[in-house]
């Protein structure tokens, strides 16, 4: 199995691992364990190979991974049977990060390789989500922790584009070569 991302929930008392067919939990307390795995009562599919994961600090049982395939799985790790709760399309191609605010209402930013970053309401099933196109390939994104308008997206090209959310049409900034 190959990991490809891990994230420590919100309390500290767990890791969830997410990866090629790959998305388990293991507390980090105690003796070594097995962990719970996500995708044990779920029907296969490429979708649950996973690039990234995040938790929801609001909901601390709950966890989004963006897949290969560019469709961002919101999950729950205290459900019975499948605990996959949603499955979010908009991307054409592999989600390569995903991050949560930890304000309310949850929001949750996608990074893909198709060029966008899409802003989901994780309150509202049905929404239609803002999508921000960008000059390239989508490696990282992140909100900004002093304006809770704003995040940044560092491309594949090497740039940084910096963008608000009540705008989706340019970004505000874009900074070439960043490395």
């Amino acid at each position: 199995m190959v990991v490809n991302s891990c994230a420590v929930s919100p309390d500290g008392s767990r890791v969830a691992v997410a990866g090629r067919e790959l998305l388990r939990t293991y507390s980090l307390s105690g003796a070594a364990q097995q962990g719970v795995d996500l995708l044990a009562h779920t029907r296969k599919a490429s979708s649950h190979s996973s690039n990234d994961v995040s938790w929801l600090s609001q909901r601390p049982a709950q966890l989004v991974t963006g897949s290969i395939s560019g469709e961002v799985l919101l999950w729950d790790t205290t459900r019975r049977g499948s605990r996959l709760v949603r499955t979010m399309a908009g991307h054409g191609r592999a989600v390569n990060r995903v991050v949560c605010t930890s304000d309310e209402p949850p929001r949750l930013l996608s990074g893909s390789q198709d060029c966008t970053v899409r802003l989901w309401d994780l309150n509202v099933r049905n929404a239609a989500q803002l999508t921000f196109p960008a000059a390239g390939e989508v490696r990282d994104v992140q909100f900004s922790p002093h304006v809770p308008t704003r995040f940044a997206a560092a491309l594949d090209n090497g740039s940084i584009q910096f963008f608000d959310v009540r705008s989706n049409k340019q970004p505000l900034l874009q900074i070439f070569s960043a490395h």
